[in-house]
């Protein structure tokens, strides 16, 4: 599963984002255009808005699909995941999805502590961080998200939504024009053709905030 934040512009299903308007994802038409998603889609589904473990929202990291598929009802999926972490604490991928859950019913606070312990057991996923850099964003704690976005990229260079939310943040939330282009162009480097939530390239989207 893939990753909401407000001031929307522009995840993979682990994470999401959105101080209400998603991370990856948010922005307004560029706010709008990034508040979509500020940082989560998942699966790196996207880089966008969406849940980076869980599957979609803002720019999200990006995890994996549903562990189980027989819960009738996002209620009960979190019941049956809050089972298996009582029966099963050390299973990363339950406490991952817990997290994935908790991030797609805007439940921030909880999907930090699930993800915080999956990242005690593995702490090497950039979905996962990104994801709960999201969240950070959503309870408006934008240090916090920066940081994890920045732990994302230190475990995998390469990692496309967390440096799209990491700008979307800085120019957003925090006012550093200078760290959100250098951010973005540092994405533009890496994938020429990363798209964001509005369908722009990131190169676009630049020249349209400059």
């Amino acid at each position: 599963m893939a990753s909401k934040t407000n001031k929307r512009p522009g995840g993979s299903k682990s994470s999401r984002s959105n101080k209400s308007a998603k991370t990856v994802t948010s922005g307004t038409l560029i706010a709008s255009i990034i508040a979509a998603f500020l940082v989560g889609y998942v699966v790196s589904a996207f880089v966008g808005g969406f849940r980076s473990s869980a599957g979609s929202r803002e720019v999200s990291g990006g995890s994996g699909a549903p562990l189980f598929q027989e819960a009738p009802s996002r209620t009960e999926y979190i019941e049956e995941l809050e089972k298996r972490t009582s029966q099963d604490p050390d299973d990363e991928a339950i406490w991952r999805e817990l997290g994935n859950a908790y991030f797609d019913r805007d439940q921030y606070l909880e999907a930090i502590a699930a993800y915080q312990r999956s990242l005690e057991i593995d702490p090497g996923n950039p979905n996962v961080w990104t994801d709960m850099g999201i969240m950070y964003r959503r309870i408006e704690e934008p240090r916090k998200a920066i940081d994890a976005f920045d732990r994302a990229v230190a475990e995998d260079p390469s990692h496309q939504m967390s440096r799209f939310n990491r700008g979307i943040v800085l120019f957003y939330d925090l006012d550093d024009r200078v760290g959100a282009f250098q951010s973005w162009d540092e994405l533009d480097k890496l994938n020429p053709n990363f798209r964001t939530p509005t369908g722009q390239t990131i190169n676009q989207m630049m020249n349209g905030l400059r």
